[in-house]
């Protein structure tokens, strides 16, 4: 996220007629720039999801040799060219949120030399020889990357497009000076990636509201190391890999204030980006043969990309023979995703992937919308979600997946950010409140007959219903005496409990809840 050539034939989109009044899901190939070996890099995607960047072969100066592309729909893949000087070549590795700038570098007379949008950003250290561009913030105003010292030694910067030139932010004390820039986040006040400290390679976090440089730890098993990949938009995620085993290998990790570095599997993979709120996860997992994307959320958890793009948003067809090799980056809402693959033939490509909306609509947005706000002084942490609770994870939210289709039912719900093991029942309903109603410490849209369609216990502040061997959805309900009928809208919502009441609200206010959705159920 936060981190002109025609193409020689028109990208391959790939779609899977939805239900009705649900957007399709699709899954493109990038294609590459006219000329030399047929190959492209994808390396970032907008924050919007409609510009997605890298570099790919190409004989713009006569001979084979590599170029930045910006690609959109619209346009497919298009040639950036260089800046002029030195060599001929370029690299993207970032692109703003809406794709209006990218990120790199070129070769120039100076050396290898940052740039965005083919300027050159004025090289760092002065006198330097060799600097990249790395990242740049949603809005496009704050660039990070890093530069090779000439008394030895690398040091992450920043560059604001001030004549001053990029601003050095130090390394971690104890080791030789070192320290990599690797992105930045949303709103381009956080800087990741990796810096030399007493305890050996580790992934740092630099807040520059308050000019801290914080080493992240590592995961446990094998040598000290870690490195940051990337942020979620205000920096309280970061995501990247920690060795874990004796060999050197990495896992994956999603790193928190409150949680600290945690691996997202104990086997081998690393974490690349993650979108706004830092729910959503992607990156690669494997080595070797059994190399592949994945996807993480917290009600999911780990999840090999293919097999959720088949069997959540049936592109299963669609990607038969596919391989999956790495997902690089994603949007802010977590619909978009790029990476790399092979196809059916082993040829290797660069996609992009829109994701449908889901089968649910999210409604009763607590403060939002003429919805009610939050009783408690418990407002949620981001949109999307219930009112905040006692673990402050900044409000339960509800997600969906599946097909809401009464001849194959294959619904799903999800919750992420409850308590971490509170009991939860999900509920349904037939209607709802346009302006929500207080309930307990959240806020309740659902209205009509209520149905209590599932009990279970969190793990992890996060339940999947149905699950195990639960009913449908659809047949649950008619066994609660609500028959569905094609056509017709459902509203749900999970309440679960929170014994520890916020904000001076009553003492019976032991319950909180997400937001709500709807659900329009087709045949």
């Amino acid at each position: 996220m936060n981190r002109a050539r025609i193409p020689l034939a028109l990208p391959v989109v790939l779609a899977l007629a939805a239900a009705p009044a649900r957007a399709q899901s699709s899954f493109t190939v990038l294609g590459d720039l006219p000329g030399g070996t047929y190959y492209a890099a994808v390396t970032g995607v907008s924050a919007d999801g409609t510009t997605a960047v890298g570099y790919s072969e190409s004989d713009t100066p006569g001979w084979s040799a590599m170029e930045s592309f910006r690609w959109t729909a619209g346009a497919g893949m298009v040639g950036q060219g260089d800046v002029p000087g030195g060599a001929w070549g370029s690299y993207s590795y970032a692109v703003s949120g809406t794709g209006a700038v990218y990120v790199g570098y070129s070769y120039t007379t100076l050396g290898n030399q940052a740039q965005a949008d083919m300027i050159a950003i004025p090289m760092y250290p002065a006198g330097g020889f060799d600097s990249v561009a790395t990242g740049i913030s949603d809005d496009g105003l704050i660039v990070c990357g890093y530069g090779f010292l000439p008394t030895g030694g690398i040091e992450a910067w920043t560059w604001s497009g001030a004549l001053v030139g990029p601003i050095g932010l130090g390394d971690l004390p104890g080791g030789s000076f070192y320290s990599l820039a690797n992105g930045i986040s949303g709103d381009g006040n956080v800087v990741v990636g990796k810096s030399e400290s007493a305890s050996g390679m580790e992934a740092f976090r630099k807040d520059l509201t308050t000019g801290v440089l914080l080493g992240l730890g590592d995961l446990p098993g094998g040598s000290f190391n870690s490195v940051a990949n990337g942020a979620n938009d205000d920096g309280s995620v970061i995501v990247g890999a920690s060795t874990t085993m004796a060999t050197g290998d990495t896992s994956p990790f999603r790193w928190t204030a409150g949680g600290g570095m945690v691996a997202l599997t104990a086997g081998v993979g690393s974490a690349a980006a993650c979108s706004a709120d830092g729910s959503i996860v992607v990156g690669k997992i494997g080595f070797g043969s059994t190399i592949h994307a994945f996807i993480w959320d917290a009600a999911h958890g780990l999840r090999d990309l293919n097999t959720v793009l088949a069997t959540d948003y049936g592109l299963g067809a669609t990607l038969a023979g596919w391989t999956l090799l790495e997902a690089t980056d994603v949007s802010a809402d977590g619909r978009t995703i790029v990476g790399h693959a092979y196809d059916p033939s082993s040829v290797a490509q660069a996609w992009i992937v829109h994701l449908d909306a889901g089968p649910m609509t999210s409604i009763c947005l607590p403060g939002e919308g003429g919805v009610i706000a939050c009783p408690c002084a418990n407002a949620p942490g981001s949109s999307g979600r219930g009112c905040n609770n006692s673990s402050h994870t900044g409000g339960a939210q509800l997600t969906a997946s599946g097909v809401a289709s009464l001849s194959a039912d294959t619904l799903v719900f999800a919750t992420s950010g409850e308590k971490p093991t509170a009991l939860s029942i999900l509920l349904q309903g037939p209607s709802s409140l346009a302006t929500g109603a207080v309930f307990g410490q959240g806020v309740r849209c659902v209205a009509g007959s209520l149905k209590r369609l599932y009990s279970k216990a969190a793990s992890g502040g996060s339940i999947v219903a149905p699950s195990g061997g639960d009913p449908s959805v659809h047949a649950r309900s008619a066994a609660l005496g609500d028959t569905i009928v094609a056509g017709t809208d459902r509203f749900y919502m999970v309440y679960y409990r929170d014994a520890t009441v916020l904000g001076g609200c009553s003492p019976l206010s032991t319950f909180n809840a997400t937001q709500g959705g709807k659900v329009t159920w087709g045949m």
